[in-house]
């Protein structure tokens, strides 16, 4: 069963860790997880980061933006995936499918009307995991990402 759990002083570490894990490749399309949890804490009042659990195994890191903007636009009710992965070893077992369906669920339950994510489009994107999930290509670039967005 997946969870998403607060990180503690007791899953820290093993959080950090998973980052180990991923190829080179995937290295270059989502920060360590050190550097996204450094991150949270400089964006307390935005960052909602979560250790993602395979029953009692820390298996991925999620962290959202729960007051996202849209091209520098005054905030909207939507939420923006900040960062997601999941351990090399869990991957492909349909996990990061779960990860998405239960925060779809919670941002629906908060009232949230779409769901936002970014996606580099070099080798190995995530770009069609996301649109399988549910995420529509809006064409627009955010940086050297490419914007998908959900409707929720």
């Amino acid at each position: 069963m997946i969870t998403l759990r607060k990180i503690t002083k007791d899953n820290v570490n093993a959080v950090i860790d998973l980052s180990d894990t991923l190829s080179a490749a995937q290295n270059e399309l989502v920060a360590p997880n050190a550097i996204s949890l450094a991150q949270a804490y400089g964006y307390m009042d935005l960052a909602w980061p979560r250790a993602v659990y395979l029953d009692e195994t820390p298996i991925g890191f999620v962290m959202l933006n729960k007051e996202c903007k849209y091209h520098d636009s005054e905030t909207v009710n939507g939420a923006y995936l900040w960062r997601m992965m999941i351990s090399a070893d869990y991957q492909r077992k349909g996990y990061g499918k779960e990860v998405i369906r239960i925060l779809v669920e919670m941002l629906r339950s908060e009232g949230k009307k779409y769901f936002k994510v970014t996606s580099m489009l070099s080798e190995g994107s995530p770009k069609e995991f996301y649109e399988k999930q549910g995420f529509i290509n809006t064409g627009q670039m955010q940086g050297d990402e490419l914007v998908l967005f959900m409707d929720l």
